[in-house]
């Protein structure tokens, strides 16, 4: 593949990074500020959304792998995904909140499934293309690097769009337009360019049939590097999600700096992409040291939370550089970890198992994250539609975010000294 083809390539992950942000950061909080519901009920149909989510994606995962058609294997689950995706987007942030209470528990309930269901349908697809457009190690990397300079643009688009259209009434039409709007341009667009400039490598593989198909299943859990990837990929999954989830609460109701996240985002990205310029040019920097790198600073930015002043608007930048690099550095290591696994697990195995790979690591770790989300929330006293809480309730706030997520970057740290897998001689294999 070409350069503009791996770029064209890795800008298509802002169409599930972009209205994903809105989802992790934003869902919980709309549903118990805007909607009212309680955080516990929010986090449940949250956790909900989550595990379908879970089950989509493997299973059109293998769908995908074993589907020949005369569009490819991959590309009929984004193009039909594309426009479900829409739908499902619009319907997430449907303004409903003027419904009785059981009526706005059910739309949110039934938008959530279907927001979540198209998400996996469109996932699995796009991550098992990494290894036809990057089949080369290094150029892996690369893509990882690119792909998470993307993400972070359709974060930061995500964020400025959500402060900017639903800063006093979420259900103001012009809001709820113009995020419409956003969605459709600029997260479609990069998309719609994969479809048509993006070709599809032909794999000689067998088509196998539901019994051999259910055998393949295992062979994964037979490489041991893929299994201690299961854990560090689970721990960081779930501080990705729960932190996202609980940081508006903590703005809001600790900090009260909600209307101040553009400014927290900027520092955020910048503090990424620095990080991703760095590792892009040392492509040759082991990406276990990097996840590892990432897993610690990112331990010492969610402490450091804690110690930030009340109502203190600007002490809690230092916090967030540092976890804005080093989210960048682990989501990067680990996803093109990823990619190095599903490459070597399919050579193995001689068969085509990239997607399933992908979205059995994604999705266990979703589920983990999902009961971690459900069982931490449950704990939280924060009313629907509240302007203001006690102070215990701030203490237990703090507390509720903080401690879970040093508790995970603690596993994923430790777990990452027991991951296996040579690079070296992976790099020798794709240089043969």
């Amino acid at each position: 593949m070409s350069r503009r083809q791996e770029i064209i390539y890795a800008s298509a992950d802002v169409y599930f990074s972009g209205p994903r942000t809105l989802f992790d950061l934003f869902y919980v909080f709309f549903l118990n500020q805007v909607v009212g519901v309680s955080v516990a009920t929010a986090g449940v149909v949250y956790a909900s959304a989550l595990i379908l989510r879970a089950i989509t994606e493997p299973v059109f995962g293998v769908i995908s792998d074993q589907m020949q058609t005369r569009w490819g294997k991959r590309k009929p689950f984004l193009a039909v995904g594309g426009v479900l995706a829409l739908f499902g987007f619009i319907a997430l942030w449907y303004p409903y909140a003027s419904l009785n209470p059981d009526a706005s528990l059910a739309v949110a309930f039934t938008t959530a499934a279907l927001f979540a269901f198209v998400s996996g349908m469109m996932l699995g697809p796009y991550a098992a293309l990494a290894p036809d457009v990057a089949p080369d190690y290094h150029a892996r990397t690369r893509v990882s690097n690119i792909r998470h300079l993307f993400q972070l643009l359709a974060i930061s688009a995500a964020v400025f769009s959500f402060s900017f259209f639903f800063q006093e009434d979420a259900s103001l039409n012009i809001g709820y337009v113009s995020l419409v709007v956003l969605f459709a341009i600029l997260f479609a667009g990069p998309m719609l360019l994969l479809l048509f400039y993006v070709p599809e490598v032909k794999h000689d593989t067998q088509k196998t049939n539901i019994k051999q198909t259910a055998k393949n299943l295992l062979l994964p859990l037979k490489l041991s590097a893929f299994k201690t990837y299961l854990i560090m990929n689970a721990a960081i999954e779930t501080v990705l999600i729960l932190l996202p989830v609980l940081l508006p609460f903590y703005l809001k109701f600790y900090l009260n700096s909600f209307d101040l996240l553009p400014m927290y985002a900027v520092v955020l990205a910048i503090a990424s992409v620095i990080t991703i310029v760095f590792f892009l040019k040392r492509h040759d920097f082991c990406k276990i040291k990097m996840f590892r790198l990432g897993a610690f600073l990112a331990a010492i930015g969610v402490a450091s939370l804690y110690f930030v002043p009340e109502n203190s608007h600007y002490y809690v930048l230092p916090s967030f550089i540092l976890i804005g690099a080093a989210v960048a550095a682990v989501s990067s290591a680990r996803l093109s970890m990823l990619t190095d696994l599903a490459d070597v697990i399919s050579k193995q195995n001689k068969t085509s198992m990239q997607a399933f790979v992908f979205t059995l690591a994604k999705g266990l770790a979703k589920v983990v994250a999902a009961l971690v989300v459900v069982t931490v929330l449950s704990f939280s006293h924060i009313a629907p539609k509240e302007v203001d809480i006690l102070p215990v309730e701030v203490y237990e706030l703090k507390l509720l975010m903080i401690v879970p997520c040093l508790i995970l970057l603690l596993l994923a740290f430790i777990s990452a000294y027991f991951y296996r897998l040579n690079e070296a001689q992976v790099l020798s294999d794709h240089n043969e």
